[in-house]
């Protein structure tokens, strides 16, 4: 009998932040679906345990860390296990995200605070303990999911629009900076709307329902986008990727 061929990721360790629902739970699928160990954050502890319970069944090693990426010390704490874990990061996931729709000026400030710290620092805070681990071993892939968003402003959706055209700032300026650093890859996705939780779970304070606008896409597109990115990257085809996807 002819040897199976190993799941392309088999061996490498993701972390995804923002792994417990939507997006970032489907990426975890599509990673663990490829044969990735898995370090999984979110904020909520019970969905996430759910997460890693479901990506287990693919015979990968999972484990959740408990993360508020506003943070930083949770930050740096959650890189620490997941050196612990395997000893090396190959491929880091930012996904974590928030939003508030409202008039700017009738939305109270610490929300558009939170928003920013969640959204903006949140991915600071990830790549700022990952790049020495990723320069140590002289590779490594750190995609960001930003959004549309990161391009096009979302009228009262103020604090969120700053936060993503500020990532889409900081992926851009690191790329030059680690251009000298070929097997380092800082990507990004911009993507439309997602049909996940995301709205439903949006602070609402413009005094109407909320729902998804058309068109909106399977967060399964989107995982697998991030997954062909890594792929892309790992093998070389792609340096300093800025992947746009709507």
């Amino acid at each position: 009998m002819k040897n199976q061929r190993k799941p392309y990721f088999f061996g490498k360790t993701v972390v995804i932040t923002g792994a417990s629902s939507g997006v970032g739970k489907a990426t975890a699928e599509a990673f663990a679906a490829e044969g990735a160990d898995l370090v999984l954050a979110a904020r909520g502890e019970e969905p996430l345990n759910d997460c890693a319970e479901l990506c287990r069944k693919f015979g990968v090693e999972v484990i959740a860390v408990p993360t508020d990426t506003s943070i930083a010390e949770e930050v740096y704490h959650l890189v620490e296990e997941a050196l612990k874990f395997s000893g090396r990061i190959d491929c880091w996931i930012n996904n974590a995200g928030v939003l508030a729709f409202g008039k700017f000026e009738e939305i109270p400030i610490e929300v558009s605070d939170q928003i920013v710290k969640t959204n903006l620092l949140g991915y600071m805070h990830s790549a700022h303990v990952v790049l020495p681990v990723f320069k140590r071993q002289k590779k490594g892939i750190l995609i960001n999911n930003i959004s549309i968003g990161g391009w096009m402003p979302a009228p009262y959706g103020t604090a969120y629009t700053a936060s993503k055209f500020g990532i889409r700032g900081m992926v851009e300026t690191l790329q030059g900076e680690l251009s000298g650093y070929p097997d380092i890859h800082i990507c990004a996705l911009y993507p439309g709307f997602q049909k996940s939780t995301g709205i439903d779970h949006a602070a609402n304070y413009s005094g109407i329902k909320l729902s998804t606008p058309p068109p909106a896409f399977d967060p399964r597109e989107l995982a697998a986008s991030m997954v062909k990115t890594a792929k892309e990257s790992s093998a070389g085809r792609l340096s300093g990727l800025v992947g746009c996807c709507f």
